[in-house]
């Protein structure tokens, strides 16, 4: 008996990419529960592709490989995919409940990093996203952020303990910490020895950031023996230096904040014409260390 076509079926035979793209599609969709893990959708994929290869031609020619992926997902589907999952009726779907890729949530997986491959400081960060998905844990911290902006005043500023921060403080932390950040992903410094220039190059390259990113060679600027130090990781905040050094450090925070003035649409070169900085990055993105011995 042939198995009836439905509107998740249709979705999963035009999707050309590979098993772990489909399972990214099917979560930016909301189709199947957050429990459900990629190595279970994964596995259920799989499983679908062997047994239909394993039925005689006679009954593959009425038994849709698609159609028997819906069929073997439902455990793991979400009531939004449980529609989607209906033979015939499921097709009368309008197509805006399709979602755009990457609009409804933020779907980020990262692998797990090595505990020998952080500083000790990073530890407890990191046994926070066990799983990976770094996605759900920002999505989840959006609304607990909205539950404390609701808080009443005496409550926001509230210490549990001298010395401790408050709610407010914690939350302006954060708001800091975020703009910081937003802008570190745009600069790399050649020979960092803080954060080495090949996880900066990840960085700028996971984003495909390279075009806007900008590169201060500090390799061209430690040579002219003016002051620039080996490791150039605070060189945004040397403001107390050598008049050259200070120099870059206050174009580096000009930067900073025309960048942020203008919304992110414009990113000045500190030095001008000088070649202490590339904006954007001439060449290719660095993957060596760079150090200066």
């Amino acid at each position: 008996m042939a198995i009836a076509p439905s509107k998740l079926g249709s979705l999963i035979a035009n999707h050309s990419q590979t098993h772990h793209a489909l399972v990214q599609r099917l979560r930016e969709l909301e189709l199947v529960i957050d429990e459900a893990s990629d190595a279970d959708l994964l596995a259920t994929l799989t499983r679908v592709r062997d047994e239909h290869a394993a039925l005689p031609p006679s009954s593959q020619m009425f038994n849709s490989p698609w159609e028997r992926v819906r069929v073997f997902l439902k455990p793991y589907l979400t009531e939004k995919g449980r529609t989607w999952a209906e033979p015939l009726k499921s097709l009368h779907v309008p197509d805006e409940e399709d979602v755009p890729y990457g609009r409804r949530k933020t779907r980020l997986v990262l692998a797990q990093v090595p505990a020998d491959e952080a500083a000790p400081f990073y530890a407890e960060f990191l046994a926070a996203f066990p799983d990976g998905r770094v996605g759900e844990h920002l999505d989840a911290q959006v609304g607990q952020l909205d539950a404390l902006c609701g808080l009443l005043q005496w409550r926001a500023a509230f210490r549990y303990e001298e010395g401790k921060w408050t709610v407010n403080e914690v939350i302006g932390h954060l708001l800091d910490t975020e703009r910081v950040w937003a802008y570190r992903l745009l600069r790399i410094a050649r020979g960092d020895e803080t954060v080495p220039n090949p996880t900066a190059t990840a960085l700028i390259r996971s984003g495909d950031l390279k075009d806007v990113a900008t590169f201060f060679r500090n390799d061209l600027a430690f040579a002219l023996g003016v002051g620039f130090g080996k490791n150039p990781h605070t060189f945004l905040t040397n403001i107390g230096g050598t008049p050259p050094v200070a120099a870059v450090a206050v174009g580096a925070q000009s930067q900073i904040a025309v960048f942020f003035a203008s919304g992110g649409a414009l990113i000045i070169d500190p030095d001008g014409p000088g070649p202490l900085f590339e904006v954007p990055i001439a060449g290719p993105l660095p993957e060596d260390l760079g150090f200066i011995p």
